[in-house]
């Protein structure tokens, strides 16, 4: 009689960021908007998603889903603002994702 051994090994998922009116070529004349209210955590629907939107240096421009800048308050040249998605599920572990997004 033999006997096989199977190893698993089970961790958590990564937050998934679903960041819409993302990257993309701009008129300085336009409302520009991102909306990542639609991003998500796979091990918990019940999760709580922190969302903080930063400037490249690190500035933090805005802790929501939503990032919105309105006609002429962007200067023509490339912007880069990174969003990172923090989840905390019930036995207090804490995941971070983050996503850059760009306009030109």
């Amino acid at each position: 009689e033999s006997t096989d051994f199977v190893w698993l090994d089970v961790g958590y998922a990564d937050v998934v960021p679903v960041v819409s009116g993302g990257s993309r070529t701009t008129s300085t004349y336009n409302t520009v908007s991102f909306d990542a209210s639609s991003s998500y955590d796979p091990d918990s629907a019940s999760a709580a998603l922190d969302y903080t939107w930063k400037e490249l240096d690190n500035t933090v421009i805005n802790d929501t889903p939503y990032l919105k800048f309105a006609p002429g308050k962007l200067v023509a040249g490339t912007h880069v603002y990174t969003l990172e998605i923090t989840s905390t599920l019930e036995d207090e572990m804490v995941k971070t994702k983050t996503v850059d997004v760009w306009i030109t």
